[in-house]
């Protein structure tokens, strides 16, 4: 998605891009159209990363909640820095994914764990999940300094530090 977003210029007005290839396309007018292509196949993809982890850690993927989700994602309608921001997001939270599924696999597969309080689990996970936390965990000592700073300065430094201490306890439970 990276190399996607490096293929045209996100913003406003991005969404006009197809509009543009329709019309010249209808009156054979020559353009270059690898940068509407870019922005509809970086969409396309921002839209099912989505939709995927919501439905992965146990989310709906209703085209309401798909809307909500979207209107704060990467998308072409809004700048390249905001989309990078939200791409390592999203990033994150797709290794958030996979230790969620490792998790609750380990969860479930302890006596007296099962499907039927799975929701047991989940509701663990949502409790002390962030992916700033994966985020976090895969930054440079410098970049953890300035990330801890905006913590202080916003005053959710001991939320954050209270959820990945129970988080990593977490993984720890369930042998990741």
């Amino acid at each position: 998605m990276d190399q996607l977003l490096d293929g045209f210029t996100p913003g406003a007005g991005a969404d006009n891009l197809a509009k543009w290839k329709s019309f010249a396309s209808t009156h054979s007018i020559p353009i270059d159209v690898k940068a509407t292509d870019a922005a509809q196949e970086f969409n396309k993809y921002a839209n099912q990363l989505i939709a995927q982890q919501r439905s992965a850690m146990g989310g709906t993927a209703t085209d309401a909640a798909q809307a909500v989700a979207q209107a704060g994602s990467a998308n072409w309608g809004i700048g390249k820095d905001p989309n990078r921001n939200i791409l390592q997001y999203l990033k994150a939270n797709e290794m958030g994914v996979d230790k969620f599924t490792n998790a609750k696999a380990t969860y479930l597969s302890q006596p007296g764990n099962g499907m039927h309080n799975a929701s047991d689990f989940d509701r663990q996970w949502n409790s002390v999940y962030d992916p700033r936390i994966i985020m976090f965990q895969n930054m440079a000592p410098a970049q953890k300094s300035q990330f801890t700073a905006e913590l202080v300065k916003s005053n959710q430094y001991d939320e954050f530090e209270r959820k990945l201490i129970a988080y990593k306890n977490l993984l720890k439970r369930y042998g990741q």
